[in-house]
């Protein structure tokens, strides 16, 4: 979001002049020359730093490069005395056969006895 920041202000005599900070490499900043409107002076400033491309470019290109660098796993010890959490073990022990339901007997109903 702030990786590149205007600032203009009104100088002697009316004129505008803008600096560009470049946060995203370095925080390089650029002043630009006097112009006669705010807009002129932010281009000339953007100018500036385009011109001076060389000595941040190559800042910015390893930055880059590290942000596209994917992060190593996190390193867990392999014994902290905590007890792991379940879902933690669920994912390291094989399945547990399910237990099977105890037979319940049922009262059978008699048929009357004819007499």
């Amino acid at each position: 979001k702030n990786d590149i920041v205007y600032d203009c202000g009104q100088v002697e005599g009316g004129l505008w002049q803008a600096t560009v900070t470049l946060n995203c490499c370095g925080d390089f900043a650029f002043n630009g020359e006097l112009a006669e409107s705010e807009k002129a002076a932010l281009h000339a400033a953007a100018e500036q730093a385009l011109a001076a491309k060389h000595m941040w470019l190559p800042r910015l290109q390893k930055v880059q490069q590290q942000k596209d660098e994917p992060k190593p796993p996190p390193v867990v010890p392999a014994s902290s005395g905590v007890i792991a959490p379940a879902w933690a073990a669920a994912r390291t022990e094989p399945p547990r056969p399910a237990a099977k339901a105890k037979a319940v007997p049922t009262p059978r109903a008699q048929a009357p006895r004819p007499q």
